[in-house]
């Protein structure tokens, strides 16, 4: 009698983005992409673990006993935690936006379906546009759905968009898009050039790791204005994302800078540093 085939599961290596497809029994595998073994099982955290990096193309859940300190973390399925997490995340899991922070929203307590703060909804149009997640509306009348591609992370801002009235495709007709640099973990940001109406210069939209754009940026927006981003609103932003962080939340942040081109840099698709993320 012939044997049942075994259940399948796509997963994604986390090492260079290869799809594959695996046995559900499967705990670990060596990557047809780059030849290197990768974990595929669930972790659990019951306790405190120091690590360099938790890497799986499975789900990871923190217990609220749990707590891990790591330079990285990296989960095909998304993580639960109910305990601490002190590293920076990377998941291919479902996202859920839960939170804007601004300047002036920190500190603020917020329940989900709470207005936006003016500053904060100036913040969520930055991130819809730097965004590189597509938005597609499927079928006619009653019937028609809106379906969201991308990232889960570029997906969650996207869906939050849409929620709060900022569509996408309605916003790139005023701010029409003219580049665009997909987002690495290597370089650690994407960009997006738009037109910016009403001014004879194009904005740079960059979003990316918060730490990064934090020390880059010089001013900061509050109360629809630029002001002066002093040590001490940075100390004030990175207390906020250190909160987050050791809650499970992955964090992403926005910036923006007025410029005279209208292409990205080629040595950004090179991995290296450009002034043109200075003083955001």
């Amino acid at each position: 009698m012939a044997k049942k085939p075994s259940a399948k599961r796509k997963i994604r290596c986390y090492l260079c983005g290869r799809g594959l497809e695996v046995s559900t029994k499967t705990m670990s595998t060596t990557c047809p992409g780059c030849n290197r073994a990768i974990k595929i099982e669930d972790v659990l955290v019951k306790s405190y673990v120091p690590v360099n990096e938790l890497q799986t193309c499975g789900r990871i859940k923190i217990t609220k006993r749990g707590r891990v300190a790591a330079r990285q973390i990296q989960s095909g399925e998304g993580i639960e935690c109910e305990g601490a997490i002190d590293a920076n995340i990377e998941t291919e899991g479902k996202m859920k936006l839960t939170r804007l922070i601004s300047y002036v929203s920190i500190g603020v307590r917020k329940k989900e379906g709470d207005d936006l703060l003016s500053d904060e909804r100036e913040l969520l149009k930055s991130a819809v546009l730097a965004s590189e997640s597509f938005v597609e509306e499927v079928g006619e009348g009653s019937a028609q759905e809106i379906k969201v591609h991308g990232r889960p992370i570029e997906t969650a801002i996207a869906i939050y968009g849409l929620e709060h009235g900022l569509l996408q495709k309605e916003l790139e007709i005023e701010n029409k898009r003219l580049d665009l640099l997909h987002f690495e973990s290597k370089r650690r940001f994407g960009g997006s050039i738009n037109i910016l109406p009403r001014s004879k210069k194009n904005r740079l939209y960059v979003s990316g790791a918060p730490e990064m754009l934090v020390d880059s940026a010089t001013h900061i927006y509050v109360d629809g204005k630029k002001v002066l981003f002093t040590q001490a609103k940075k100390k004030q932003f990175k207390s906020a994302q250190l909160r987050s962080s050791r809650e499970g939340k992955r964090l992403i942040g926005v910036g923006y800078k007025d410029v005279d081109c209208d292409t990205l840099p080629v040595r950004w698709e090179e991995n290296k540093p450009d002034p043109l993320t200075e003083n955001l």
